[in-house]
């Protein structure tokens, strides 16, 4: 073991079957053990980047007699091998590997559990597929379980600046030496092998475009829930884009299991302003339970945030009890109780979207709501009279589209659900897509059923509830290319999930006056937006600048910025710009600097990345993708 200045922290490699060594931190409690483990995996860097990330909660498992192992998965961090391609399922067999391995250690007293947020979630799911024997209970914080529906391709259609986002990021981390220079040299062995990877045009986001449907590719990264057999919490945020996937693998999970949905965005619940939560308190009560045999305490099996009244609620199942209120488009965009004879013409738009909140995938929330005025001007809307009561909706709302199509390619048929407050301000409660494929048809008949993301909302009496129909929301989703048209029948209609006032739920405060980040100097997040009147476009900006102190010794700056731009005119002219610098100063006092800069439009995709060292270049590289299928 590698000893750190941190306390009670080491550096340990772990041999897979195959010969490969995987790195991790061992967190280990005071006293003598043996004790129960807890592990983390992630891609995303043990001994700077999640390592930050995650240095509070470790800490707080370890004061509750938890030790904690944070394992860089193969090929990424200072973990040797080349990694596979992302979500690959293969990672879960070392998952595997890594559980039993640690049941052996005279640290543990052969009961482990995993936890682990948006990537560190899925593993969380893939693992426990894998029914290790010494696997006791999991929690899943934001995960996926079906990357090609929950993330990469939601509604059938290309993510946009959220997978951009994630993309470029990822490749400088992967730039970058591992953060802990081991005396044995292995960070050298891991750092030459990851390089010549990339050298080797193996980016996994580069090679997307070339599968846009749910093929192998796609559907050998599902993770099959069902097959999960220990206790398994989930965790999920309204305004997350992997909401969906959470609750479709909480519903198909069949081991004994708990829900918390807040009104969050990727983001810890302990940090964020809306509805603070304990969070990590209500994981350790789950563990004590699963793996020390604690008692159960009395929280219900479902807890979900209702916005709007701004309220906690429970119960025993999910989705509670609702009942299906459906109304249909009419005449001056109203709502009407029955079918009607409305034609419904309308030209798609291009610049719909910027007001639907920003899915940044690092940690940081930008996802609630901004005013949905000027997207609704550019939609379709069909407005409810005011409200005699309040109406809570928890659940999925639906919409089954009746329309006539006319459009040149592919189109996307975007709906959203918002709430009008007599002020006419809007504000968006949720949206869902569906990715029509163009049919060699100019003109056809299209019905469609669209779920949106589920929710927990309440509008007060006096208000309305508004239904939007559009064909674009830029930037979540990459625009479809020419023309397009539609006319919507009075067939259509839009259903909501109606229930009752729920019955209340007091949650665990998270403790003030505790430092979450201390590994971190400095941290500020990055959102822009910006609408050029002249040219009637729009450009969207999101990222963060932070700054790191190593327990190892040396420190990491990171400057992350992602844009979006487009103009209305002009589809084609939608492109998505990243830059990432990381700057990585050794505990030897060496400084290493990363760059990288991406440029992507639909079905393009260029990056370039290069390392240099006191103004000396160490690695200089240009990827490029069409379609999916690299170039040079």
């Amino acid at each position: 073991m590698l000893i750190s200045r941190e306390e009670n922290l080491s550096h340990v490699t772990i041999k897979m079957s195959d010969g490969t060594l995987i790195a991790a931190s061992l967190h280990l409690p005071q006293g003598d053990g043996p004790f129960p483990v807890l592990a983390i995996f992630y891609p995303y860097r043990k001994d700077d980047f999640i390592g930050a990330s995650t240095a509070y909660p470790r800490t707080f498992f370890a004061e509750a007699g938890y030790a904690t192992l944070l394992v860089d998965i193969r090929g990424y961090g200072s973990s040797g091998g080349p990694s596979y391609q992302a979500w690959d399922p293969r990672e879960f067999d070392d998952g595997y590997e890594v559980v039993e391995w640690a049941a052996r250690q005279d640290w543990c007293d052969g009961n482990v559990g995993i936890w682990g947020t948006s990537y560190g979630g899925a593993q969380a799911l893939g693992i426990a597929s894998k029914r290790p024997p010494s696997l006791k209970a999991i929690a899943s914080i934001y995960g996926a379980a079906d990357i090609y529906h929950d993330f990469v391709y939601p509604g059938g259609g290309p993510n946009g600046l959220g997978a951009a986002a994630w993309s470029a990021f990822v490749v400088a981390l992967e730039l970058a030496p591992p953060g802990l220079q081991d005396p044995a040299g292995q960070w050298l062995d891991a750092w030459g092998s990851r390089l010549r990877r990339l050298d080797d045009n193996q980016i996994s986001a580069q090679l997307w475009p070339a599968h846009p449907t749910f093929d192998d590719y796609w559907k050998e990264r599902v993770i099959p829930v069902e097959k999960i057999e220990v206790p398994s919490y989930f965790m999920t945020g309204w305004r997350d884009l992997l909401c969906q996937g959470m609750l479709d693998a909480y519903d198909k999970c069949t081991a004994p299991k708990q829900l918390l949905a807040g009104p969050w965005s990727h983001a810890a619940p302990d940090v964020v302003p809306d509805a603070p939560y304990h969070w990590l308190d209500e994981l350790r009560q789950w563990f004590d339970r699963w793996m020390r045999g604690a008692p159960a305490d009395d929280r219900p099996d479902v807890v979900y945030w209702v916005q709007g009244s701004e309220r906690w609620c429970s119960d025993g199942v999910w989705p509670p009890a609702v009942t299906a209120t459906v109304s249909h488009p009419a005449a001056d965009k109203a709502l009407a109780g029955h079918a009607t004879d409305l034609s419904d013409p309308y030209e798609g738009r291009a610049l719909v979207g910027a007001g639907a909140g920003l899915w940044y995938p690092m940690g940081i929330s930008f996802g609630n709501e901004f005013d949905q005025g000027a997207d609704d001007a550019k939609s379709l809307t069909y407005t409810s009279v005011p409200l005699d009561a309040p109406l809570v909706l928890v659940g999925t709302p639906r919409a089954h589209l009746d329309l006539r199509l006319e459009a040149e390619g592919d189109v996307d048929l975007c709906v959203k659900l918002v709430h009008v407050d007599p002020q006419d301000r809007a504000t968006l409660i949720t949206s869902g897509w569906q990715h029509v494929r163009a049919d060699g048809e100019g003109k056809r008949r299209v019905t469609a059923d669209i779920a949106l993301f589920p929710t927990g909302y309440e509008i007060p009496a006096g208000h309305h509830y508004r239904w939007t129909v559009a064909l674009a929301d830029f930037p979540r989703l990459w625009p479809t290319p020419g023309k397009k048209r539609i006319d919507l029948n009075g067939a259509t209609r839009f259903t909501l999930p109606v229930a009752g006032e729920g019955t209340a739920f007091t949650p665990p405060a998270p403790p003030t006056g505790v430092n979450r980040a201390p590994w971190m100097v400095s941290a500020e997040p990055i959102c822009r937006i910006n609408r050029d009147i002249v040219k009637n476009g729009v450009s969207i900006t999101a990222g963060m600048k932070a700054e790191m102190e190593l327990p190892q010794g040396g420190r990491m700056r990171i400057h992350h910025i992602v844009t979006a731009e487009m103009r209305e005119a002009a589809h084609a002219s939608a492109a998505i710009t990243t830059q990432a610098e990381l700057e990585l100063l050794l505990a030897s006092g060496e400084e290493i600097r990363v760059d990288t800069a991406g440029y992507a439009t639909p079905g393009r995709r260029h990056l370039t990345g290069r390392i240099s060292t006191g103004g000396r270049t160490l690695f200089d590289r240009q990827w490029t993708s069409l379609n999916g299928k690299p170039v040079g």
